[in-house]
C-alpha cells in the first residue's frame, strides 16, 4: 500500500476529520504486517499513526533538488534511499518510539521504517509534469521563500532522468523488496 503526500498537514485532523480515518487505517495496516510506503503526507500520516508526531518543520520550506544520505549504519541496509531527490515540503515529523531513522536531508529527517512500514519525505514519485504543475500551483508560496520558479522548473526539466532514476530506486526498490518478503502460497495437487 502506498500513501502519497497532498495539500494537508497531517496534523490538520480538526480541521479535515478524513485524515483520523486516514491514521487509523495506516494503523491497522502496520498491525496487520501489510507493507505501507508513505511519501510525504503520507510519511507524516504514518507518523501520527504510529505515535509519533507531526509538525510545522523549523528549518522552513525544503524546495527542490536535495541531497538524502544515509544516517551511520544504515548506509548497506538502505542503499536505495542515498541520493539526489526533488523535494517540497514545510512540515516535519517526530519519529514514532519504535521508528529507525534511516536517512537525512541537510534540514529534516527524510527516511524512517518501523515494522511494515517505510516512510519518506522527499518525492520520487513525481514526474517533470507533475513537479511542474506543483510549481505553478505554489508558485507564491514558493517565491515569498525567494526561490526562482522558473529557474527551478528549468532544473527539474534537465532533471528528467534523474527524476526516473529515483523512481525506479526507491519506490521500485520497495516493490521488490516488498515482493521479495511476501508469503508464497501454495496448494497441493490432487
Amino acid at each position: 500500500m502506498i500513501c502519497f503526500g497532498g495539500p494537508y498537514a497531517a496534523y490538520d485532523q480538526d480541521q479535515f476529520p478524513f485524515l483520523r480515518e486516514e491514521v487509523q487505517f495506516l494503523r491497522d495496516a502496520v498491525d496487520a504486517d501489510i507493507p505501507v510506503l508513505g511519501i510525504c503526507l503520507g510519511s507524516q500520516i504514518l507518523a501520527e499513526a504510529l505515535g509519533g508526531r507531526s509538525r510545522v518543520g523549523d528549518h522552513g520550506l525544503e524546495c527542490g533538488f536535495i541531497d538524502v544520505v544515509a544516517v551511520t549504519g544504515q548506509e548497506q541496509v538502505t542503499p536505495e534511499l542515498a541520493g539526489r531527490y526533488f523535494s517540497f515540503h514545510t512540515d516535519s515529523i517526530d519519529l514514532p518510539p519504535a521508528a529507525q531513522l534511516l536517512a537525512v536531508s541537510q534540514r529534516y529527517p527524510q527516511a524512517w521504517r518501523q515494522g511494515s512500514a517505510v516512510a519518506i519525505q522527499f518525492h520520487p514519485d513525481m514526474s517533470v509534469d507533475g513537479i511542474r504543475d506543483l510549481l505553478r500551483i505554489e508558485e507564491t508560496k514558493i517565491r515569498q521563500h525567494g526561490i526562482d520558479v522558473e529557474k527551478l522548473i528549468a532544473e527539474v526539466e534537465e532533471n528528467r532522468a534523474l527524476l526516473q532514476q529515483g523512481a525506479e530506486k526507491v519506490i521500485g526498490g520497495w516493490i521488490d523488496h516488498t515482493h521479495e518478503q511476501a508469503p508464497v502460497h501454495t496448494t497441493e495437487a490432487r
